[in-house]
């Protein structure tokens, strides 16, 4: 009996270590997805600057780039 109750535990902190472990993982690739963000929207500041888009252009360009990292982020505090 002791090592079925032994056993269900090992599950238990097996189970918690794949939830950090998936965390870290997100945390990552949001952390990748954010700083390609970052560039891609200095490009549309920088093309603004050189006159190749209006404010208009300029402005639709950074929120989809924004959007779409909101979209496309991992939630880090739910692990399915």
């Amino acid at each position: 009996m002791s090592t079925l109750k032994e056993l269900q535990s090992e599950l238990v902190e097996h189970q918690n270590q794949y939830e950090i472990d998936v965390r870290v993982i997100r945390r990552r690739i949001n952390a990748q997805m954010r700083n390609e963000t970052e560039e891609q929207v200095a490009n549309i500041l920088n093309n603004y600057n050189m006159g190749m888009l209006t404010l208009h252009e300029m402005t639709g360009q950074m929120i989809e780039a924004w959007n779409y990292l909101h979209d496309n982020a991992y939630r880090t505090d739910q692990v399915e």
